[in-house]
């Protein structure tokens, strides 16, 4: 890890980013007590965003750590390295898990009309 700047520079690019995602989720789930309109928007946004930044961050940990990691140990992988990898591997899985049923929840119907209520024209 120390001697690929690629990776450190990515690693230097998800602090800032997780801080900022964290201050979204919290206003989005403010919003969302109040039923306003803006944070159900925005909770589909976090959502899309939480999932591709899911995918990219296990496909860059992939090419940049752990097929070097490979690469390195010519073809005599500890066990420990192997299962690492492999928990490595399951925990981004995890971790998709939040934001797959958060966009799933609020594209649904009955959540859609509660944060859009019927408008009366004042009769």
């Amino acid at each position: 890890m120390q001697e690929n700047t690629i990776y450190a520079d990515w690693l230097k690019l998800c602090i800032p980013l997780g801080l900022l995602s964290c201050g979204v989720l919290l206003v989005a789930g403010i919003g969302l007590l109040c039923l306003k309109p803006w944070a159900r928007v925005l909770s589909v946004g976090y959502a899309i965003y939480a999932i591709l930044f899911g995918i990219l961050s296990t496909a860059i940990n992939f090419i940049f750590l752990i097929q070097p990691m490979l690469k390195s140990a010519n073809g005599q992988q500890t066990p420990a390295a192997i299962g690492g990898m492999i928990g490595g591997s399951i925990g981004g899985c995890f971790g998709l898990i939040y934001p797959i049923a958060l966009l799933v929840f609020m594209l649904r119907p009955n959540v859609v009309a509660a944060f859009h209520p019927a408008q009366t024209d004042g009769k």
